[in-house]
């Protein structure tokens, strides 16, 4: 990011979209409050100012008018929609964003929409070199980066679901107008196809792990995931469920009174891949989903103005790193637990096939390896070019050195994976031993590698 960056947010007078323009003016974004009420607009920013020294400016504009629209857009790097129904807003602010020049990203929940935007955008998006990202919030992407993980180096894989339970959900007024016309919209993959599901919803039960823990869930949910995940992930079935007890739970809380305070909230995603025999689940859990949202669309936006380039429109799973940006939402109270057991299996065949550039990408720039066993004291190799010299030496020690994975588990911060170890030291002749390694993950790699060797077992060199 250079400089001061303007970001437009439509929709900026509601509730996400006030959370999303504190976000942006925390992250050191410019916010330019958009939508169609002026007055809602000018609280917005009277709540922001009071907040801190931001730079908020208010720009309103009916959605039915383009020149307002692109006049929003005018001067900004990027445009946030939070103005719900989508069905009423996403594509004339895409569109207006698309024509400024400048990417567009929101956070609508609608499945129809998500798939109109990502086919109709497309085109427009690419010639115009930016991206349109829909669906950055809560409801999609999060399950959509979470499968992404989850079916990691399975290839296709028979099935994804993305299971909810969130406990303590009011609808926003936004949410509350788009309930009708989204229930109809239930979207799945089956036979690789993403479709309409025209058949009454099910239930079955599903292992949530604790505190939640089994309990019924209603599948298909009408949740864009499957259409954002059939773009990127090679699945014969995918779908997405939420627990009975929150469908019901939601129910019962559409008629509160208006203005009462919000209830604390709270929410689990296991995203779920399965192939075979073999199942992986990647899982979120947090508190407020409208809070959680913010930040989710916000590092969207830094990471289209200050990463690769990305162009045309794309989902979650398409435009950014998977464990990367989820890495981030640890940052505001997210936590996460990984298919450690998959980042350890490609770390071991990386070593298997003694490929120092490919060990190497497992670990950050900074990273800190130390040994500890008979002739290895614990002392620190630190930076890149350290671990890897370090590495080699390990290699050439012994030349045909294999890694038998044993266990491995861990908690997106942090894995410990036992392996037999094997291999003919030029030394020492053949050797055979049990090494324990402690691993501190930062975005999905590796910052520190701490092995052990069980006493008595033959040194490596």
């Amino acid at each position: 990011m250079s400089g001061t960056e303007r970001v437009a947010v439509y929709g900026a007078g509601g509730h996400t979209g006030g959370l999303v323009a504190r976000q942006l003016a925390e992250r050191g974004f410019a916010p330019v409050l958009g939508g169609r009420d002026a007055e809602a607009l000018a609280r917005a920013a009277e709540r922001l100012r009071a907040a801190g020294p931001y730079d908020v400016e208010t720009r309103p504009a009916a959605v039915d008018d383009p020149g307002a629209l692109g006049r929003l857009a005018d001067g900004c790097a990027a445009v946030v929609n939070c103005a719900g129904p989508f069905s009423g807003t996403a594509s004339a602010v895409a569109r207006a964003a698309v024509a400024a020049g400048v990417h567009y990203v929101d956070t609508c929940a609608e499945p129809a929409v998500v798939r109109q935007l990502l086919a109709e955008m497309d085109a427009p998006a690419r010639a115009a070199g930016v991206a349109v990202v829909p669906s950055m919030a809560f409801y999609c992407a999060l399950g959509d980066l979470l499968a992404h993980v989850a079916a990691g180096e399975l290839g296709e894989v028979d099935e994804v679901l993305v299971a909810y339970a969130v406990e303590g959900w009011e609808l926003t007024p936004g949410s509350l107008r788009v309930v009708p016309e989204v229930g109809a919209q239930r979207f799945v993959v089956e036979g690789g196809t993403l479709r309409l599901y025209d058949r009454q919803p099910g239930t079955f039960e599903f292992p949530f792990p604790e505190p939640v823990g089994p309990g019924e869930v209603v599948s298909p949910y009408p949740s864009a995931d499957p259409v954002a995940i059939a773009r990127h992930v090679r699945a014969r079935r995918v779908r997405a469920a939420m627990t009975t007890s929150t469908l019901q739970e939601v129910a019962a809380s559409a008629g509160r009174p208006a203005g009462e305070p919000r209830r604390e909230s709270s929410f689990t995603v296991v995203a779920r891949a399965s192939r075979g025999e073999t199942t992986v689940d990647a899982t979120a859990r947090g508190g407020d989903i409208y809070a959680i949202s913010a930040p989710i669309v916000v590092e969207a936006v830094a990471r289209l103005l200050d990463g690769p380039p990305r162009r045309g429109a794309l989902a979650a799973g398409e435009a950014f790193p998977a464990a990367e940006l989820l890495a981030t939402l640890e940052h505001h109270g997210v936590r996460l637990d990984l298919p450690t057991p998959l980042l350890v299996a490609r770390y071991g065949a990386a070593w298997n096939a003694h490929d120092l550039d490919r060990i190497m990408s497992f670990h950050t720039d900074d990273t800190v390896y130390r040994g500890y066993g008979p002739n290895q004291t614990g002392e620190p190799h630190t930076g890149r070019q350290a671990v890897r010299e370090a590495f080699g030496a390990l290699l050439a020690g012994v030349p045909d050195l294999r890694f038998e994975l044993r266990t491995a588990r861990g908690d997106g911060r942090h894995a410990v994976f036992e392996s037999l170890v094997t291999g003919t030291s030029a030394l020492r002749g053949p050797v055979a031993f049990r090494a324990i390694d402690l691993l501190l993950l930062e975005a999905g790699r590796i910052a520190a590698k701490h092995t052990y060797l069980a006493p008595g077992d033959t040194d490596l060199h």
